[in-house]
């Protein structure tokens, strides 16, 4: 009875490959870091050993996301190809970023050229931004997305509202999941 009224879920993950400005970059931060951390195996001190690996792990993920001086990439080509198709079939979207400059400032950048309505939420914003967010989202049917940080734990979105849900950069922390 109750998987009656569940909507189906179809989950369509993506590989995208990085432009050659991106491997560079990619390259040239992987090697930084990895002289970084050798420095601090050598010095012999394990919790600026452990936190200086998170510290790369993000740097090259934001690398995948964009090019530290480009705004678009082969993933954001991929999320305008999907958001044409959800304008064009008047849907709604939900897309989340961990990252603020090379996530969520650039996919709104990009919704901005596309002429896309959207609202965003983000770490920082207060409880009634968030929720005048949610409600424009819900009520407002020219509003096609929704951008959000991952971070923003307190992000509770009715996903009834919307048909697409997009994880642009997965976070890196499986314990931690997206509340819907």
């Amino acid at each position: 009875e109750v998987n009656s009224q569940t909507p189906l879920v179809i989950r369509q993950d993506y590989w995208v490959g990085l432009d050659d400005d991106q491997k560079i970059e990619y390259d040239n931060t992987l090697e930084l870091g990895r002289e970084r951390i050798a420095k601090l195996v050598d010095a012999g001190n394990p919790f600026l050993i452990q936190s200086n690996v998170f510290t790369l792990l993000h740097q090259l993920k934001q690398v995948c996301n964009f090019g530290s001086n480009k705004e678009s990439s082969g993933k954001s080509e991929l999320l305008q190809k999907h958001l044409d198709i959800i304008v064009k079939n008047n849907k709604k979207v939900v897309i989340f970023s961990q990252y603020d400059k090379l996530g969520v400032k650039r996919i709104e950048s990009i919704l901005k050229k596309l002429a896309i309505n959207y609202v965003t939420y983000q770490s920082g914003m207060s409880i009634k931004e968030l929720e005048a967010a949610i409600k424009s989202f819900s009520a407002d049917k020219s509003i096609t997305a929704f951008i959000a940080g991952v971070k923003t734990d307190r992000v509770r979105v009715n996903l009834g509202q919307a048909s697409y849900l997009i994880n642009f950069d997965q976070w890196w922390n499986p314990a931690s999941t997206v509340k819907t």
